[in-house]
């Protein structure tokens, strides 16, 4: 019993499909986990980046436009 309890926890640190929070701070979402890498790649808001203008790290919700 404890080694099914044991192998169940494992699975459940790892599984793909298990809902997670995004890692950025302040973003709410949350998604299963093989969806992550994509989320900060292309959709989060609160991931950090670095401004290609002035190098300043804040989140891509700050970004500066260019005019």
């Amino acid at each position: 019993m404890l080694r099914s309890l044991i192998s169940f926890q494992n699975h459940e640190e790892r599984c793909p499909y298990k809902i997670v929070q995004c890692p950025s701070i302040n973003c709410n979402v949350k998604l299963a986990r093989n969806l992550i890498e994509e989320h900060l790649a292309t959709a989060c808001l609160w991931k950090i980046v670095t401004c290609q203008f002035c190098n300043d790290n804040h989140p891509k919700s700050q970004e500066h436009v260019s005019n």
